[in-house]
């Protein structure tokens, strides 16, 4: 009734069954998390009637089976609900005053958030952590003094004896994963030139790296070929999903019909 619809086959996957012994318990995690996502479904107009009436967190979770509780947020917080990534998003741009909302986690439960108070930056008492700071005072050093023979090697001066021997690399490719050397090396030696030298630290370790040359890929190589076609895989399917982007929306232009797609989301995070 909308108009005419584009399909694309991708593939046939073959059929796989699996004995109803086999995916019971798998069978009720998923009916007991349904179950749990209808019945916070029936109590949406609820929650939201209380919440939009004035309703304090607190008060919410006296009239209904919510939980209340509280939580000293930071960003690096991962425990307890803040190991859910949406609820970390909600908090970080919750302000003091803000309105509680519902809000969805992945797994489809609900959580509403209420601004306290902002707690005072406070030092930890150094008997607490003293073994701490003395190893972190220690890596800094250690990173400093490679730091500057690091510096002595790209200009080329004589730099402090340090026991340690240049290592070559060749035929190194981008997706080249090699326990010598970290992501990052690699990555910055395909930003580099012929000739140049460049300084690449973690907080662990500090390496030099000098390019050497440049090669090009063998287009006879099984990799190259197959990294070939799957970019040309990946353009034909961008190409394609521009054009669906663009009949999709002459057709809702040239219909009287509205959708409302923060609507639609809305109804299928309940489902």
């Amino acid at each position: 009734s909308l108009g005419p619809a584009l399909f694309r086959m991708n593939a046939v996957l073959s059929a796989q069954e699996v004995s109803f012994e086999d995916a019971r318990e798998q069978l009720r995690e998923e009916q007991l998390a349904d179950m749990a996502r209808r019945a916070l479904a029936d109590d949406l107009d609820l929650f939201e009637d209380l919440l939009a009436g004035g309703a304090s967190l607190r008060e919410l979770t006296d009239e209904t089976d919510m939980e209340y509780g509280e939580i000293d947020w930071r960003p690096d917080t991962r425990a307890g609900i803040a190991a859910y990534e949406s609820f970390r998003e909600a908090a970080r741009s919750l302000q003091a005053g803000d309105f509680p909302e519902l809000e969805a986690l992945e797994d489809g439960g609900l959580f509403a958030l209420d601004y306290l108070d902002t707690l005072p930056p406070a030092p930890q008492p150094l008997d607490e952590i003293r073994e701490q700071v003395a190893a972190d005072w220690e890596n800094a050093q250690i990173r400093a003094r490679l730091r500057e023979v690091a510096e002595a090697l790209q200009d080329g001066s004589e730099p402090p004896a340090i026991g340690a021997m240049p290592v070559r690399f060749e035929g190194i490719t981008r997706n080249d994963s090699l326990p010598d050397l970290p992501g990052a090396v690699v990555d910055a030696a395909f930003e580099m030139e012929p000739g140049e030298t460049r300084i690449i630290a973690d907080d662990t370790q500090v390496h030099v790296v000098e390019l050497h040359a440049v090669a090009s890929p063998d287009p006879l190589m099984e990799e190259v070929s197959e990294l070939r076609e799957a970019i040309e895989r990946q353009i034909e399917q961008s190409i394609a999903q521009d054009l669906f982007g663009y009949f999709a929306a002459s057709l809702r232009e040239r219909t009287s019909i509205q959708l409302d797609q923060r609507v639609i989301d809305a109804v299928q995070a309940n489902f």
